[in-house]
């Protein structure tokens, strides 16, 4: 039964219910053919008629990453692992037990632009912990900002969470455009004014314990606002419950100083004194608008400026940009040759991806054939598991979970595409080759949706496009 044929079962009417189950107990008791219901006889039918791939046992003892490796692409990379244009890069970061790759990435793309314009050593490293550490203050103020922003609607904590998701949803996760946020609001430190920690790396317990925190600002604000007195003006009113909520925010940041450290306020670089802020300002010195985020969601109209509501991480001070998710839709071929002109210039391109999908981690290798699946399962699977992007979207099995930066291309011709993109990952020297991947064309087309590359490479037309009011839609993608 297709999912849609499910859904379409459970919202039946209750004597349509009542026919189908009939159905299904009449169903031909040999096998052949199944009701709404699973037979367990038919279960066994099947089992007993399957034959076993040789490959089971080792998919079994070994797992299936290393069992179904494709070895002709294996033999394809063997044969030509070399880039036509590389970008300096520096040591390869390691995220560890975190989602934080979003900031990784991102300071990734402006210390490769330190590298390119100024000449900057390669050794030189931003802090993650930094801006993680103010993520997190963020996300919690804005939690709390919109507990307070639903009081009138009288939910209950049941219905609060529904709407704005639970507490253990403060975590890891973001885009380009929250480090950009955070950057100019808090600045941007070098990585030795605030080292890892243990839990910047491994984040669980830090987590899990500021959604508790959270929580209990939650549940206060949620009874002050429904017993407050009704003849108190809004300003009153919002001045009991902002008390509520700056002390529930200082209490998280309490937490996140435990296990993050306390951010500097001051510290020297390179025999010079800074303050995150001047540190930004002087020293790195980039201005975020020259970059833009350009994106392919076949579900969009191309060539249209959109934006996703209430994708921002924080709240702006008075008179700020709001900061959400801000795109130009365009077609995967043009994604793909505006990365490559990106890395042609030295400046390095971020990417948002969907890692799950084809990559072999020990060999860094992201090839939609990477894994064998016909040999494995035995089954004529090559169309099915490399079905159209827009329906895989539609179907809800392609997402954008992490990101990371290009940093070389193989073009064979100036006037030609680029076969493959070396990526630059945030998982440590122990995954890929040395901690560098390898996307081939064929993957960036079916698993890359939003590149972030310099705004000086698009066309009068594509300029032109950006400057048109945005369409605000929210971060559903289906269609």
């Amino acid at each position: 039964m297709s999912a849609f044929a499910l859904i379409t079962f459970l919202s039946m009417t209750g004597t349509q219910a009542r026919a189908d189950l009939e159905f299904a107990a009449s169903a031909d008791a040999s096998g052949a053919m199944l009701g709404a219901a699973v037979d367990p006889a038919w279960v066994s039918s099947q089992l007993s008629g399957m034959q076993a791939s040789p490959l089971d046992a080792k998919i079994q003892s070994d797992g299936f990453a290393k069992a179904a490796l494709n070895p002709a692409v294996l033999k394809l990379f063997a044969a030509d692992p070399d880039y036509t244009h590389e970008i300096t890069t520096g040591s390869i970061m390691d995220q560890q037990n975190t989602g934080d790759c979003w900031i990784y990435s991102s300071l990734s793309v402006l210390r490769s632009r330190l590298y390119t314009d100024r000449g900057v050593d390669p050794s030189f490293q931003f802090s993650p912990n930094y801006v993680y550490f103010y993520s997190l203050v963020e996300k919690v103020n804005l939690y709390l900002n919109n507990v307070i922003r639903l009081r009138h609607k009288h939910l209950t904590l049941k219905q609060l969470q529904d709407r704005l998701g639970p507490t253990t949803n403060l975590q890891d996760g973001g885009w380009w455009e929250n480090v950009v946020f955070l950057a100019d609001k808090y600045g941007l430190v070098p990585k030795e004014a605030m080292p890892d920690t243990k839990s910047s790396l491994d984040d669980g317990m830090l987590l899990q314990d500021l959604a508790d925190v959270v929580s209990v600002s939650v549940q206060r604000l949620h009874k002050a606002a429904e017993a407050m007195d009704s003849g108190l003006s809004e300003h009153e009113q919002l001045a009991q419950l902002y008390a509520i909520k700056t002390q529930g925010l200082s209490d998280a940041i309490r937490v996140i100083q435990a296990h993050l450290e306390k951010p500097p306020t001051s510290f020297v670089y390179n025999s010079v004194s800074y303050t995150p802020m001047s540190f930004l300002k002087d020293f790195v010195n980039i201005d975020f608008n020259d970059y833009v985020h350009i994106s392919s969601y076949p579900t969009l109209k191309l060539d249209q400026h959109y934006v996703w509501k209430k994708t921002n991480i924080g709240t702006p001070q008075a008179g700020e940009p709001f900061g959400d998710v801000d795109f130009l839709n365009t077609t995967n071929d043009r994604m793909a040759e505006l990365v490559t002109n990106s890395v042609l210039i030295n400046y390095a391109p971020w990417i948002a991806i969907d890692v799950l999908e084809d990559v072999d981690v020990a060999s860094g290798i992201m090839h939609p054939d990477i894994f064998d699946r016909a040999d494995a399962y035995g089954l004529p699977l090559s169309e099915e598991f490399h079905i159209d992007p827009t329906a895989r979207m539609k179907l809800g099995i392609l997402q954008a979970d992490h990101a990371v930066v290009v940093v070389g291309v193989d073009q064979p011709t100036p006037a030609s595409p680029s076969l493959k993109f070396k990526i630059e990952n945030s998982w440590g020297t122990s995954a890929g080759t040395k901690g560098f991947f390898h996307m081939y064309r064929e993957w960036f087309q079916q698993y890359v949706f939003d590149v972030v590359v310099p705004r000086s490479l698009l066309t009068p037309q594509e300029l032109q496009e950006l400057q048109a009011t945005p369409i605000r839609i929210n971060q559903d993608l289906g269609g």
